[in-house]
């Protein structure tokens, strides 16, 4: 993101990406800090809920796409996101 953490701006974009995965009945996994591991929550994660408890999220498909194209593509219900980058690996909303 091209947004000052935390700030007005950051919070407004937020809310536009998560209607629009809404619109898509998708699901968006929120990353709480801008550090890894994320999702510490005071340890209670650790602590409490071992089950899910260190996930990580990996690359499952890169597809690459020329500027100006459209790309259809079904994805699995088990997709967690999608994300779209330009060449140099700069994420684009």
């Amino acid at each position: 993101m091209t947004t000052t953490y935390l700030t007005p701006e950051y919070f407004a974009s937020f809310k536009q990406f998560v209607e629009e995965a809404k619109k898509r009945d998708m699901k968006v996994w929120i990353v709480d800090d801008i550090g890894y591991p994320s999702g510490f929550a005071g340890g209670l994660f650790a602590k409490d809920k071992h089950d899910i408890s260190m996930q990580a999220l990996s690359i499952g498909q890169r597809l690459p796409v020329k500027a100006g194209e459209t790309l259809t593509q079904d994805v699995s219900a088990n997709a967690v996101a999608a994300i779209a980058t330009t060449a140099s690996g700069d994420c684009r909303s």
